[in-house]
């Protein structure tokens, strides 16, 4: 299998993560995510968890965008490049048949430390830091209207627009799912109570955005913490959800951080029963390939850490795992030698796309053996079956 990798942005004062993907028409593509300056702690454990949570933990943070004219082989960032070029609104969007542009995100609701208890008193989680509480009580509804230059937006409450929860998060799928009827099926996940284990719901609208239903997508009683998930609908209307089990809401052991599976064929309404499959690894993300074939990519932190990726030819029925393809196998490493000792086998967030020419384009977060996270991707094509 071929395979061409590139290091697109690398800064050893910054922890650059969880990066997007979008493709234009000619291989045009746009890759976007948010740095986050280190803590003094950085190269360890507690420090690299201080340096994920950003400007929560006090520290510095930001937003780079990329541009590549030519499917990844050129890239010119926005601020610094004559060459950069803005990307389409509706990359980003899930888009109506009228061309209503719909996001659901994540705001970041900090509060002064003193109303901890109150939050605490009406049932949500409250995250701590030495300045602030975090409470993920909402989400933000953004809308453009077709002609409108303005977007609109609005929160999803907690017990108001939507039903009570104790922390609710969206994951990194950016368009969510839009039917043929122009319903919207977005994946969200959190805890229905303060120190529950994350549970995955889908949010529902079939009014372009009015009003929002919460549909529980992924729950066993506990025994599992389900939270990110990559929603994909096949040409047959079904939808398929890839679901990621490892969690800080719920330790479970490492040989059971497999990716589980659930299905609705009824628009997001019901979810059938959630599935272990053979996929170790997450979080996931679902492309549906020019051939029919389905391919997840997903993290892998466990030896040798990296990247990896799987292929389902029936529909997402069943995955060729004996074939399972491994994009980076070197993470934690310098010159192929485990280094990084006691840094967060932190990377992966895969997101794919597929170029022109039917080779594909994964693009991700990688550490190696220097503790530096990074933004990185992998050009490579399927082998001719």
């Amino acid at each position: 299998m071929q395979q061409s990798h590139s290091v697109l942005y690398w800064d050893d004062a910054r922890y650059s993560s969880f990066p997007t993907v979008v493709k234009g028409d000619r291989d045009e593509l746009w890759v976007g995510f948010n740095w986050n300056s280190h803590t003094p702690l950085a190269r360890g454990i507690e420090g690299a968890a201080d340096s994920h949570s950003g400007g929560l933990a006090g520290g510095a943070t930001g937003h780079v965008e990329l541009f590549s004219p030519d499917g990844g082989d050129n890239w010119f960032e926005e601020g610094k490049d004559d060459q950069y070029r803005e990307c389409p609104e509706t990359l980003r969007s899930a888009v109506l048949s009228d061309g209503t542009q719909i996001r659901i995100s994540r705001p970041i609701n900090a509060y002064p430390p003193e109303r901890r208890e109150e939050f605490a008193r009406r049932g949500f989680a409250v995250e701590e830091f030495p300045e602030r509480i975090h409470v993920e009580h909402s989400l933000q509804m953004s809308r453009k209207r077709p002609g409108s230059s303005d977007w609109e937006c609005r929160l999803l409450r907690s017990g108001a627009e939507l039903p009570f929860f104790a922390l609710i998060r969206n994951g990194t799928d950016l368009t969510s799912c839009v039917l043929a009827d122009d319903t919207i099926v977005s994946q969200v996940y959190g805890s229905a109570s303060a120190g529950d284990p994350f549970r995955a719901w889908v949010l529902r609208s079939e009014d372009g955005g009015d009003t929002y239903e919460m549909v529980t997508m992924a729950y066993d009683g506990g025994e599992h913490p389900f939270n990110e998930s990559s929603l994909l609908t096949l040409p047959s209307g079904r939808i398929v959800a890839m679901v990621r089990t490892s969690s800080g809401s719920k330790a479970i052991p490492p040989e059971k951080k497999y990716l589980f599976q659930t299905h609705s064929d009824d628009s997001g309404k019901t979810w059938s029963e959630v599935r272990k499959t053979e996929m170790w690894g997450y979080p996931p993300h679902l492309l549906l390939l020019s051939s029919g074939d389905v391919l997840c990519s997903y993290g892998y932190r466990r030896a040798p850490y990296g990247v990896r990726a799987c292929l389902s030819r029936d529909g997402c029925a069943t995955w060729e795992i004996a074939d399972e393809i491994a994009l980076r196998d070197d993470g934690l490493t310098t010159d192929g030698t485990v280094t990084g000792k006691g840094t967060p086998a932190d990377l992966g967030y895969p997101r794919t796309v597929e170029l022109s020419d039917g080779s594909l384009f994964t693009v991700y977060y990688m550490t190696l053996g220097d503790s530096v996270t990074h933004v990185a991707a992998t050009r490579w094509a399927l082998d001719q079956a």
